[in-house]
């Protein structure tokens, strides 16, 4: 099978990692599979920037103090979504597990830092690559997953998920299953707001969800 090394992996990331923290695991390949037109990394993680990251099928945000969450992703040997977490600590360039997991494992999610300094994780697949709508709120007070009530309007894995001005998250697009349970790409958002907790669709044209002017995943949401 074709190998995807780190350089071209991260391709679109290196240029500022060089600035960054970041960690090399041993053997610097990873094998990748394909499927609906999206390439998917199996193997070891790769790298760690101070910056909401994904690689491998893990979520990364950035905590304060100079700190990383670690959530989730893919186990290398079966596929499975994991429900583990780590903190990385760029001052020291240690890696520890955290003290609680996940509600859920799940990879292809989000991670997404909030202005209270929680970390909201969104969606993903789990083992069996089923989208997920559930969410979970990571405190790093005192190093604990909550579920997220209520749960996003739609399944969601390769998403995008940003953090507005306002405090609230907009959460676009991705990979979902249609009614015949084949692989979709969705064109619908969402905005979760952290003051309420509630997960409102995004609606336009007269009511429609379907705003995004095409489906996508796997794509980017950069603020302006």
């Amino acid at each position: 099978k074709p190998e995807l090394t780190l350089a071209s992996f991260c391709g679109l990331g290196l240029n500022f990692l060089s600035q960054l923290n970041y960690f090399l695991a041993k053997g610097g390949k990873m094998p990748r599979s394909y499927r609906g037109g999206f390439y998917k990394a199996v193997g070891k993680v790769a790298a760690v920037a101070l910056s909401v990251f994904l690689i491998a099928g893990q979520a990364w945000a950035a905590r304060p103090s100079s700190q990383v969450l670690i959530a989730g992703g893919e186990d290398a040997l079966n596929g499975n979504a994991v429900a583990t977490a780590e903190i990385y600590d760029s001052v020291s360039g240690a890696f520890t597990a955290s003290a609680s997991t996940m509600n859920a494992g799940r990879k292809w999610h989000t991670a997404t830092l909030l202005n209270a300094g929680q970390v909201l994780l969104t969606g993903g697949e789990d083992s069996a690559g089923d989208p997920l709508s559930s969410t979970e709120l990571y405190n790093p007070a005192n190093d604990s997953f909550s579920p997220s009530t209520p749960t996003m309007n739609q399944p969601r894995a390769y998403q995008s998920a940003t953090l507005l001005n306002d405090g609230r998250v907009l959460i676009a697009g991705g990979l979902s299953l249609d009614a015949t349970g084949a692989f979709t790409a969705l064109d619908t958002a969402e905005i979760y707001d952290p003051t309420t907790g509630a997960f409102t669709m995004v609606t336009c044209n007269g009511g429609s969800v379907d705003c995004m002017s095409s489906p996508r995943y796997g794509h980017t949401a950069t603020l302006l």
